[in-house]
């Protein structure tokens, strides 16, 4: 056990961050270069390899000095912007033609039948050129077999679950392999990184150019809900925005964080503000201004504001969708099914990610928001905080096709079977409890940090934040403030279920909101404590207060 006093001698720091350092236990050489010398983590490439990651530089660098052209195929949400980012950027160091195709959301996931039919059309009667994948190729054997047909080399780099049959190439993700490896816990853009850094090290270089671009890894790994448990994640994120705090950024993101109040870059401010407004361009089918937003523009402004009426919009899309599933899932509820499933006529299919994640709140169940085509398939987003998802989906003769995370994933499935699919997914979910091999997030024990109303400081904000947090393998600790008196209680005039509670320590009173949780029973004087999040008051954004998840009454 290591003591919060010894981590406050080691690593100069107060006492907040030596509390949550001792509730994670990272070992204290660890500890130290995630805070100061993050190099030392982040070059693990060098002594413990990504598999097949120097062979494929070393193709690279065949196919760079046999004069080839380089096509990139990225993916359209924001690990795969990122990554893509990384390799314009990268790329543009050589005098090959490069190019980095970002994907529309109507263009389907991964690498397509088109895209290498339009490339072998170009490049009918010239040298094929190279084509990469970022974050997305694991799955496309048919397209993998396509270019073989046509002579076009390929590699692939990615990150998420291989299918029982690998494209024959190739191939850049740890997770075709069985073994444990510190790579499995890698986004997309962080895989890009690194194969870049081989590139690097084949042509004798150092490691001048992908040192530059460490903050597109670190947005990617936040925003695509990397395990911040693996300290390789925690040094490039550290790194990464220690780069974005400095400026050493382009032009464009500096405008954003500036036109957000220029706060100190943390994994909040990525998954709340930043990540968001990316994938919203995207989600509304113009990746191309997402793209702009981490890019140098001489219109810096305009692309900010062009950016936030996108996000203003899909605000607008989901809470009016989200509405519509919630209702439509409580009509077909079924108390028995383990699962919850809503599939709809129609719907923008840039939200339905967002979709299945309000579901799964909602619903507290693995849960899967789909588009019936009225023909064959249902076809749309899972989300699952509990189960993993490729374990649910796996093997089954109702699912057409699935591909992405454990978490978080794409799938289709057949619409005349979907009773048999939900009673499948029931089943299997019955057998994984029965056989305890999933442990579900919610009985995790909570780590708590306690405060008092006047802890509730900026310094306590960037304290916290200091480092990375996800929501199953390093999950934040929880604030708990006790001994409050409750002095007055109000209920929001636009929603009953919001109630603001007026709190006092014995020395200072706070208002505090409680979002959606309606009337707990609670009056005037009882005497409570309240555990949530530290959070900006965004009535008032120079003040801090608490997110609360529960009130307790005190004993």
């Amino acid at each position: 056990m290591i003591t919060k006093d010894k981590y406050r001698s080691r690593l100069k720091v107060n006492d907040l961050v030596a509390q949550i350092f001792e509730l994670k236990q990272i070992p204290l050489d660890d500890a130290y270069n995630i805070l100061y010398d993050q190099d030392k983590i982040i070059n693990v490439d060098e002594t413990n390899e990504i598999i097949n990651i120097n062979e494929a530089a070393s193709l690279f660098v065949d196919y760079l000095k046999q004069g080839r052209d380089i096509f990139v195929y990225a993916d359209y949400d924001v690990d795969g912007m990122t990554s893509g980012t990384i390799m314009k950027r990268f790329l543009a160091q050589f005098k090959n033609y490069s190019e980095v195709y970002f994907p529309e959301r109507s263009d389907g996931y991964g690498l397509s039948i088109d895209f290498i039919e339009k490339i072998n059309e170009r490049y009918k009667c010239q040298l094929k050129p190279l084509v990469i994948t970022v974050d997305n190729g694991i799955t496309k054997v048919e397209e993998t077999e396509l270019c073989k047909k046509y002579n076009i080399p390929i590699i692939i780099t990615d990150h998420h679950l291989p299918q029982e049959v690998l494209p024959d190439t190739i191939i850049v993700d740890q997770h075709i392999t069985e073994n444990d490896h510190w790579a499995k816990a890698l986004c997309g853009a962080e895989v890009a990184l690194y194969f870049c850094r081989a590139i690097e090290r084949a042509l004798g270089y150092n490691y001048y150019h992908t040192n530059k671009l460490i903050y597109l890894a670190a947005i990617g790994a936040i925003a695509d809900v990397m395990p911040m448990a693996n300290i390789v994640n925690q040094a490039i994120v550290q790194k990464g925005f220690k780069q974005i705090n400095e400026g050493n950024v382009p032009n464009t993101l500096r405008q954003f964080v500036k036109n957000m109040g220029s706060p100190r870059m943390n994994s909040e401010f990525v998954s709340w503000d930043l990540a968001p407004r990316l994938n919203s361009c995207a989600r509304l089918f113009d990746i191309k201004s997402s793209i702009e937003l981490l890019d140098i523009s001489e219109d810096a402004e305009d692309v900010c504001n062009n950016v936030e009426a996108y996000n203003n919009q899909r605000k607008e899309l989901t809470k009016e969708y989200t509405d519509i599933i919630k209702k439509a899932y409580n009509e077909s509820y079924d108390e028995d099914c383990n699962i919850a499933l809503v599939a709809l006529d129609n719907a923008p299919l840039g939200i339905l990610g967002i979709l299945a994640g309000k579901l799964e709140d909602y619903s507290g169940l693995p849960s899967f928001v789909g588009i019936d085509d009225q023909e064959q398939l249902i076809h749309g987003s899972a989300r699952s905080n509990s189960y993993p998802l490729n374990v649910l989906l796996a093997n089954d003769e109702n699912v057409y096709s699935f591909g992405g995370h454990a978490a978080a994933c794409g799938f289709a499935i057949y619409n005349d079977k979907v009773e048999e699919f939900k009673q499948s997914l029931t089943d299997k979910i019955n057998e994984l409890n029965k056989n305890a091999v999933v442990e579900s997030i919610r009985s995790k024990p909570e780590e708590l940090i306690y405060f008092t109303l006047s802890d509730l400081t900026k310094e306590a904000y960037n304290s916290f934040y200091l480092l990375a947090y996800d929501n199953v393998s390093f999950e934040k600790p929880k604030i708990c403030i006790k001994d409050l008196t409750i002095t007055s209680i109000s209920v929001s005039k636009n929603n009953d279920k919001n109630i603001k509670y007026t709190l006092f320590d014995g020395k200072k009173q706070i208002d505090f909101w409680h979002w959606g949780a309606g009337d707990l029973g609670f009056r005037q004087g009882d005497r409570v404590r309240i555990i949530g999040d530290i959070t900006k008051n965004f009535m008032k954004p120079k003040l801090y207060t608490l997110r609360i998840d529960k009130i307790v009454k005190e004993e």
